[in-house]
């Protein structure tokens, strides 16, 4: 016997009594089959209702051939009477942002002639799938005009048209369907084959937000919240930027300008550091006397890019050259085309990356840098002698 579905006949109701037609345990997992429900069953690209029934918790909701099977924590026995209650909050988050997802959907197959070709609401965005390119300047007009018809609360409305009129009605659907088909229908967005639940008109969607367009496949995938979602989601961005413009002192509309000019003094900066550590390095190798075995040296906060010119500098002077640097960074220089020996050396007592040449290799190595230059030292005089 197929089980009543509550949830198509009213979205909005929250508790309602029944009786457990079936209860089955398998592998430790409990699942019971209802007269009747009002838990939404994962489908349609819109996950499964959460909440209470006969007061154990309702873990996930299936159905299979008509029959809606709910996961519950423990075992609730067949003829039972319970009492179910939604998780509205959850239920309610899912229904704004579903609805969300038709208006914009609508919006862009309409505009583009394209179709949706993946849908999935997950529980901090939404993502959608279309076989059309789309640029982010049109994603905004479409944000735009999605927003103009919540404005207009134009009534969302669920039908199931007789076999006739579905044949004549133009829809949207991601699969061929058959049998009794519900239709969502948003009268200057969208009209699509649908399960799912839907808030009673736009207008309670509040507004959406685009977050994303990005290339997938031969179309795009966008990345879209609604509703209460997108309300946190705008004071959440909302104190970053205040935050930022604090940080940069100035105006929260200035933080783009004030950003790029501390990137701009921040590269002027790392330029006159790597020229300050060249000329650094380079007194360094003069202090070196000729014909030096071995040297290493320590520079934690140069970046792994400088360190091969630091070593080339001091390798005109030393023979084997070891150079560390910032996140562990390091480069071993010999003038024996002996580099890869030396790094074989320290391998049984540090943790090391990367690789190179006879003459000079490069990578990151982890481990305390007193221990690693004595070890460095008497691996390049073991060779020397």
């Amino acid at each position: 016997m197929e089980t009543v579905k509550l949830y198509e006949q009213d979205a909005y109701r929250t508790a309602f009594s029944t009786v457990v037609e079936d209860s089955i345990s398998e592998k430790g997992i409990f699942k019971v089959a209802l007269r009747e429900t009002a838990f939404y069953p994962e489908g349609g690209g819109q996950p499964a209702d959460h909440g209470m029934l006969g007061g154990v918790k309702v873990l996930d909701v299936h159905e299979r051939d008509g029959v809606i099977w709910h996961t519950v924590s423990e075992p609730l026995p067949k003829g039972a009477a319970v009492d179910g209650e939604i998780d509205w909050a959850r239920r309610y988050d899912f229904m704004q942002n579903h609805s969300g997802e038709h208006v914009v959907s609508g919006i862009i197959c309409s505009t583009f002639g394209c179709s949706n070709v993946g849908f999935h609401m997950g529980s901090d965005v939404i993502t959608m799938d279309f076989n059309t390119p789309m640029t982010w300047e049109q994603a905004m007009e479409i944000e735009r005009r999605a927003n103009e018809a919540i404005g207009r609360q134009i009534p969302i409305a669920a039908l199931y048209p007789s076999p006739e009129d579905l044949a004549r009605l133009e829809y949207r659907s991601k699969k061929e369907l058959s049998g009794r088909v519900r239709i969502i229908t948003i009268e200057g967005c969208d009209t699509c084959a649908c399960c799912g639940t839907h808030v009673r008109n736009t207008g309670e969607i509040r507004m959406v937000k685009i977050l994303s367009v990005q290339n997938y496949k031969s179309g795009v995938r966008i990345a879209m919240v609604s509703g209460n979602r997108a309300i946190a989601d705008y004071a959440r961005k909302h104190g970053y930027i205040t935050a930022a413009a604090r940080l940069l002192s100035a105006k929260p509309e200035e933080t783009p300008s004030a950003v790029e000019r501390v990137l701009e003094e921040n590269g002027r900066l790392r330029y006159e550091m790597a020229e300050l550590r060249r000329r650094i390095a380079r007194l360094q190798a003069q202090a070196i006397p000729a014909g030096t075995a071995v040297c290493f040296l320590d520079e934690p906060s140069a970046p792994a890019r400088e360190l091969r010119e630091i070593a080339n500098a001091l390798g005109e002077r030393a023979e084997h050259v070891m150079v560390t640097g910032e996140n562990d960074s390091y480069v071993i220089r010999s003038g024996r085309n002996q580099a890869r020996v030396l790094l074989h050396a320290l391998k049984e007592n540090f943790s090391i990356q990367g690789g190179g040449s006879e003459q000079m290799v490069q990578g990151v190595i982890r481990g305390d840098r007193a221990k690693l230059e004595g070890l460095f030292k008497a691996a390049a005089e073991k060779i020397q002698e």
